[in-house]
């Protein structure tokens, strides 16, 4: 990785390295300039990222002097960092409407033409941002001129076909003005010595209508405008792609690879060849994406360009080192790497590769579907939003425990796993003991049904090198008792020994063809399948099988909106979606279920009756808590956690055992 750790120089700054934070909504401003704000950017800059890009602050009017306690804490560990803005989501160059069954695309935000006279205006508001961010110490400012943000309602002549004035769709450099005017105007006002970087979109595609694609942006486009930028003022370029209908896919090409690669959660599968001008690479399960595309750019221009989209350094280290080297890009630009692991940076740099915890590419992190911009959390960093609030004062680092202790963890998943890392990290004297033969829990199976896209299996490889690194004993096919507590004498006890599996009542339930489990095997279940529960489980095993290309229905008693709540809402929306394409029934709300030897009956939720062939069901329950752990070592005073005191999913048990082994 040396080229990337080569310093840059963007306009007047120089920055250490070229691994760059891109601002995505990884922290929710609206709690205003606190501590936890303060811990967080301070985490990533001491982590070793050469910039950071900070979230737009032009709607919140905070004052000078705290947003620069959170700049000032970055500029003390030697990393710069910018201010991204933008125009509002509620105006546009056009009066071109979009609508999408898909939640994705920001509904709410729908674009209103402006008048010449509002341009204006519009500019003006951002020249005082940028004002505003230098006054504050900013050392850069960003102008996010992609996706449908209101800059691109003007470059692209998918929005762009109503206006007659100076800023109509007619020529490039008309399209191009809204913006190459701005870069004169925030150098008037903040000087030549504070730079400036475009975000745009390199190619774009219409997944709405997917091929319909005459109007939007081009390569040969986007390189005209990035000529048209640097003439201007422009000291670097951020390139990424916009996919219209599904905004997440436009910085994040990995969304599009749930369920099969290309799924563009609107029913519909990108052939990579021919859409997004056959510029994005679909090879490496949304990896990496969009290099090839700033490669182009960056021919027809001399300042510095970077690339967002999926680019995590641990996972495409030789391809991005490689482009580096060979001058086709300048720097790369990533969030959910960081939010995994703040010190991605320093453990690359220092050959720590393997202690690196992998993002997971599951989307938790990022719940705009559900929640509007609402902020998530992380898989495998549950101190992620959670570090200096109350559930984690003391930051992201546990503290060292007052009087180290002898501490037994009875369950090796991974709520488990991560009170003995915690435990450990805090200086107690850890033991783990797991009844099966090897560690990861349910998480095995669960890397089994969801596959490669998520990375599970890499997070359990890196859950039992942390546990041999910080030196806890592992036990492995022991299953802990009273007798092994008293033999053991701990001074503290964990439990996590995962949930129990619901007994299934429904009649027939010992049929040959009836199963209470997941079955790996297709073969095994002939290729008419019924999935009976609205859980997690149950939502991502239809997903499974419907992969692998078998006839399914998921029925559950839960209505047909809460039908796998459980799983991270931009995966499940696209992969809601993708289902139905491919021909699974989702029935919701149903009741009076039956099962005969080869018929499934039950009643939909708008009272008709349903009749069903199959060659097999699956009824997969939810877990329930284990009754028998909490008997068994009531006499303990043990801390249950994970599965055996609530059944959820990998990132309520990280977060349990991260507590629990906090409060040791």
């Amino acid at each position: 990785m040396k080229n990337l750790f080569t310093p840059i120089s963007i306009g007047t700054i120089e920055i250490s390295n070229r691994i760059f934070k891109s601002a995505a909504g990884s922290y929710s401003i609206d709690h205003g300039i606190n501590d936890q704000a303060m811990m967080f950017y301070e985490n990533i800059a001491k982590g070793g990222v050469g910039m950071i890009w900070f979230e737009d602050l032009q709607w919140y009017g905070y004052p000078v002097e705290d947003v620069r306690k959170v700049v000032d804490k970055v500029h003390d560990h030697g990393t710069k960092i910018g201010l991204q803005t933008y125009g509002s989501w509620q105006f546009a160059s056009s009066s071109k409407h979009m609508s999408s069954p898909l939640e994705m695309d920001l509904e709410e935000y729908r674009h209103k033409e402006l008048t010449t006279k509002e341009v204006h205006e519009v500019q003006n508001t951002i020249v005082s941002a940028a004002r505003y961010a230098k006054d504050c110490g900013f050392d850069a400012l960003e102008l996010n001129c992609s996706s449908d943000h209101m800059f691109d309602t003007f470059l692209s002549r998918f929005w762009n076909v109503t206006r007659s004035d100076a800023y109509s769709g007619k020529s490039l450099e008309n399209r191009a003005r809204v913006v190459t005017e701005l870069i004169t105007k925030i150098k008037d006002e903040c000087g030549t010595d504070f730079p400036i970087q475009i975000l745009f979109n390199g190619i774009e595609e219409n997944l709405q209508i997917l091929g319909d694609n005459d109007l939007c942006v081009t390569l040969e486009e986007a390189q005209g405008f990035a000529k048209l930028f640097e003439a201007a003022g422009a000291d670097s370029l951020h390139i990424r792609s916009s996919a219209f209908g599904n905004h997440c896919a436009g910085f994040m090409p990995d969304i599009m690879h749930f369920g099969e690669k290309g799924n563009t959660g609107l029913g519909t599968v990108v052939n990579y060849n021919r859409h997004f001008g056959g510029m994005v690479d679909g090879s490496r399960d949304g990896a990496a994406a969009f290099l090839d595309v700033a490669a182009k750019i960056k021919e027809t221009v001399k300042i510095p360009v970077g690339v967002v989209g999926s680019m995590d350094p641990a996972v495409s280290e030789e391809l991005i080192n490689r482009y580096i080297k060979e001058d086709k890009i300048d720097f790369i630009l990533i969030n959910r790497p960081l939010l995994a692991d703040p010190e991605l940076p320093n453990k690359l740099r220092e050959g720590r590769k393997d202690e690196i915890k992998p993002c997971n590419r599951c989307v938790n992190c990022f719940k705009a579907v559900v929640d509007m911009w609402g902020t998530g959390y992380c898989r495998v960093n549950p101190a992620y939003i959670r570090g200096g609030t109350e559930e984690m004062p003391e930051g992201a680092e546990p503290a060292l425990a007052e009087r180290p202790q002898k501490v037994l963890i009875i369950g090796g998943g991974p709520a488990g796993m991560e009170a003995a890392a915690i435990a450990a990290q805090r200086g107690h004297s850890v033991s783990l003991y797991e009844r099966e033969q090897h560690l990861g829990g349910r998480m095995r199976l669960a890397a089994a049904v969801k596959g490669r896209h998520e990375r599970i299996a890499e997070y359990i490889a890196f859950m039992e090198n942390r546990l041999d690194k910080l030196e806890v004993e592992v036990k492995l096919g022991v299953k802990a008792d009273k007798q092994t507590v008293d033999l053991i004498a701990p001074d503290k006890i964990v439990v996590a020994t995962g949930g129990i599996k619901a007994e299934t009542m429904i009649p027939a339930r010992n049929l040959k063809c009836v199963h209470d489990h997941i079955i790996l095997d297709p073969k095994k279940l002939g290729e008419k399948v019924c999935v009976v529960g609205g859980n997690i489980i149950a939502y991502d095993y239809a997903v499974h099988l419907t992969a692998k290309g078998k006839k399914v229905a998921l029925i559950s008693e839960r209505l047909e909106e809460n039908i796998g709540s459980e799983q991270a809402s931009w995966p499940r929306a696209v992969l809601t979606e993708w289902m139905r394409a491919k021909g699974t029934r989702l029935y919701g709300g149903i009741s009076g279920l039956e099962i005969s030897p080869d018929m499934i009956n039950f009643t939909t939720i708008s009272g008709s009756k349903e009749k069903m062939f199959y060659d097999s069901v699956v009824i997969l329950n939810n877990l329930r808590k284990d009754h028998y752990a909490q008997k068994e070592f009531k006499h303990c005073d043990a801390i249950y956690i994970g599965d055996c005191h609530k059944p959820a999913n990998i990132l309520e048990a990280v977060r349990a055992g991260n507590l629990a082994g906090r409060s040791i």
